[in-house]
């Protein structure tokens, strides 16, 4: 939840030989090679991305802050934004902080785990927070769009897509105790964050946590960065990509009101049956 995972592969991140199709200072853009979207069933993807050394060796803050609010997004050291030629369902989405209303459900979810306790890190490997991506992944992500069983991730993987980061980076570690009495840092890891500071806001780039019946921890986890980026007098929260007919980005537009990435600026969602300019 929170997260995006149409991150192009290795094999499509750079086309061959690697020309940039658009340099500006320091940023060089590619646009990658086809490969099969990770969101909806027989659809090809292509993703516009900054070459992966110059992000991790060159990329200032500034730049980061730009490109989000461009619709960009991060995996890892790979920056990217889907640039598909006959699909545009992939809409950044955003949440203005200072005008969300939670809706009874989110009320309901927020009352459920009010004993969690958030503890901010550097990003860094822990087994712990391994093991429980690794049950996440199992239990929520067992098949794709198309249906395949997805591969178990490596720790190798698990690094380069959550602990890898070349601009400012939480990792947000969610303790939860026994019922009598508040949660403590040694107690077990319920859910983990990962979310991006920029100057406007914050970005969620993933969160994981126990698949549990009964909870709405990835819930809680948003209204928490809502919360979060309130006191720190921040205007939004990134939510990363909503894309239309897959089922598992729907929760994103559940949080009102929102605004969408579309034409260059960002905007009111289209009314229901209107279809967008």
């Amino acid at each position: 939840m929170t997260g995006d995972r149409n991150t192009p592969p290795p094999g499509a991140a750079l086309p061959r030989p690697p020309l940039p199709l658009t340099q500006d200072g320091d940023l060089h853009y590619f646009l990658t090679s086809p490969y099969a979207c990770s969101y909806l069933a027989g659809q090809t993807a292509r993703s516009l991305v900054i070459h992966p050394a110059r992000s991790t060796q060159q990329l200032r803050p500034v730049h980061f802050n730009e490109l989000v609010q461009a619709g960009f997004r991060r995996s890892g050291n790979i920056i990217y934004r889907p640039q598909c030629e006959s699909c545009q369902s992939c809409q950044s989405l955003r949440l203005p902080v200072a005008r969300f209303v939670p809706d009874r459900s989110q009320k309901r979810a927020w009352r459920r785990h009010t004993g969690l306790l958030a503890c901010i890190h550097r990003p860094h490997f822990d087994p712990e927070h391994f093991a429980l991506y690794q049950r996440y992944q199992s239990a929520r992500h067992a098949t794709d769009v198309h249906g395949r069983p997805e591969a178990p991730a490596s720790s190798g993987v698990y690094r380069d897509f959550l602990v890898s980061s070349p601009v400012p980076t939480w990792l947000v570690s969610f303790h939860e105790g026994p019922p009598s009495r508040d949660a403590t840092p040694d107690d077990p890891v319920v859910m983990v964050s990962i979310i991006d500071l920029v100057s406007d806001g914050l970005s969620a780039v993933y969160t994981f946590y126990e698949p549990r019946e009964h909870t709405s921890y990835g819930t809680w986890a948003i209204l928490w960065q809502i919360g979060q980026a309130r006191e720190m007098g921040l205007a939004h929260v990134y939510l990363g990509y909503w894309v239309d007919g897959c089922t598992r980005m729907a929760y994103k537009t559940r949080f009102a009101p929102h605004e969408i990435y579309r034409g260059g600026q960002w905007q009111p969602p289209a009314p229901e049956g209107v279809a967008p300019d």
